[in-house]
């Protein structure tokens, strides 16, 4: 995932260094594959609390949450088609 060394994870671990907001979307691609979006808010909300913030004073966990419901709309739109 492009770590210099593995001391480097154990300060993000420990919360003695932010996560990356790049190595969290690497960590996405490999990790999260069938829902990044989820996996990177998760990530970046225990990781990188600094981007969390400006990320939630843009909205971003509404319009999560907003494609969530749209995603469950269009299923059950797909279901009644099919039937």
């Amino acid at each position: 995932m492009g770590l210099h060394d593995a001391s480097e994870l154990e300060r993000i671990e420990s919360g003695k260094m932010a996560m990356p907001f790049e190595l969290i979307l690497r960590a996405a691609s490999v990790l999260g594959r069938k829902d990044p979006v989820t996996f990177i808010m998760q990530f970046t909300r225990a990781y990188n609390p600094e981007i969390w913030k400006a990320l939630e004073a843009l909205g971003i966990g509404k319009l999560v949450v907003q494609g969530a419901r749209e995603r469950e709309i269009a299923i059950k739109r797909m279901n009644m088609d099919a039937r």
